[in-house]
């Protein structure tokens, strides 16, 4: 079995992504042995990968920890079947809350940001119907139809999944730090980034 810090030392490893870190783990065997391969490997046209320090890593394993959240790796049995299964799959995952909801039947419903007020009550009220089924919901903690998802299924105190694009430390938007904070102590809150990254708004900018 291989240690959650390596592990998360090679997912925070620059230029090393979910596709290359299962390689290199399959190739050498473990996150530990690959780490200590990859210096020596050879890289074109771009700079040898920059691996975070072990002091690093385990500030963020401890600060996680003392938040009350938990890690899961592609090792562990509790990590979602489902989500193991596709080719790039996040080797670590950030959890607050129950891990079990992660491996729960589910539905996903997300939408716009700007939705109309009917548009948010429909999302809340089939949320509620949802939950009411036995399943779970799973949204991203957006404004508008993601956060009307999670409110319609906490209605009925049901399981509702928040998977949000930041550190667990960063709420976002702001406004849904309650919202996050009550979907941590009822279902679950999962992530891929380190804690301290702030999600930032696409934008998008046409030349004509």
């Amino acid at each position: 079995m291989t240690s959650l810090p390596a592990c998360l030392r090679l997912a925070r490893t620059e230029q090393v992504g979910p596709r290359t870190w299962r390689k290199l783990v399959d190739k050498y065997g473990s996150a530990a042995e690959a780490l200590e391969a990859l210096p020596y490997l050879p890289v074109r046209g771009r700079n040898q990968p920059v691996i975070p320090p072990m002091d690093v890593v385990m500030r963020e394993i401890d600060a996680t920890l003392q938040m009350g959240g938990c890690f899961l790796t592609l090792f562990d049995a509790d990590y979602p079947a489902f989500l193991r299964q596709i080719p790039d799959a996040p080797p670590v995952l950030s959890v607050l809350g129950d891990v079990s909801c992660l491996s729960r039947a589910g539905v996903s419903i997300v939408g716009a940001r700007n939705a109309s007020a009917q548009g948010m009550r429909l999302a809340e009220s089939l949320a509620t119907e949802l939950v009411e089924a036995g399943l779970t919901v799973i949204s991203g903690l957006a404004r508008g139809i993601d956060k009307a998802a999670h409110k319609g299924a906490l209605h009925r105190q049901g399981c509702t999944i928040a998977a949000i694009a930041g550190g667990l430390d960063c709420p976002y938007p702001p406004e849904n730090a309650s919202l996050q904070a009550e979907i941590a102590q009822k279902g679950a809150v999962v992530t891929e980034a380190p804690l301290g990254t702030a999600p930032l708004a696409l934008q998008l900018h046409f030349v004509s």
